[in-house]
């Protein structure tokens, strides 16, 4: 079994697939922001923390994913909730 890359850049590298298929955004970047996108809407918010929680295995808890407003908030997260990241 091949043990996920935990870093940031392997956090990036499978999130990317994410935000562009539901922001329809060209990459996932920390510097993304929910103010800045025009696609990323709350239901776009839902899709992202769902799928975020599938591919990752974990459940981010409703305080965390108010908070999740940005790329670098979104990494922050994925770390705090990852064993060994």
């Amino acid at each position: 079994m091949t043990v996920p890359d935990v870093s940031e850049a392997g956090i990036i590298q499978r999130l990317s697939p994410l935000f562009v298929r539901i922001l329809e955004v060209p990459a996932f970047t920390a510097d993304l922001s929910m103010a800045d996108v025009d696609t990323w809407d709350s239901l776009a918010h839902l899709r992202i923390l769902a799928a975020i929680e599938e591919t990752f295995g974990i459940e981010i808890a409703f305080e965390d994913a108010v908070e999740m407003t940005t790329g670098g908030a979104i990494l922050a997260t994925i770390v705090k909730y990852l064993p060994g990241a």
